[in-house]
């Protein structure tokens, strides 16, 4: 076959083979195309679902230690965040790996104080109180 006879959307094949079997007329590049991009995003998307339950859980790890660090400091989540980034960054040691040990850590600690967590029943009970009615809905 010669460059002349490709065309860029279709490759032209022989109709029929030695033994009269018919063989493929034509062979579509896009659909050749679409097939390779399909088991190429295929292979993408099984690396993601394989990826995606230690994604979930290190991020949910770093988002209880940003809430300890909110609650216990009184920082914004960004300042949680770049305190515990610093602190990685400082150690050596990856973000998810201090922000799981800081969970482990803080869950075997002393309990809080009678009075504290007295202060927090009464908050969590009574906190709907405070949330304005939704209007325009």
């Amino acid at each position: 076959m010669n460059s002349s006879e490709w065309d860029d959307d279709v490759v032209q094949q022989p109709s029929t083979s030695a033994t009269g079997d018919t063989a493929l007329s034509n062979l579509n590049v896009r659909s050749f195309r679409f097939w390779f991009d399909e088991a190429r995003y295929e292979s993408r998307q099984e690396v993601r679902d394989e990826a995606l339950p230690d994604l979930v859980e290190n991020r949910a790890a770093i988002e209880q230690a940003k809430g300890v660090m909110m609650a216990v400091y009184r920082l914004s989540p960004g300042q949680a965040f770049r305190v515990l980034q610093w602190r990685s960054q400082e150690t050596n040691v990856k973000l998810r790996t201090l922000a799981k040990r800081l969970i482990h850590e803080v869950s075997s600690m002393a309990p809080m104080s009678a009075a504290v967590q007295s202060q927090f029943d009464r908050l969590l009970l009574r906190v709907h109180e405070r949330i304005p009615p939704e209007t325009g809905c």
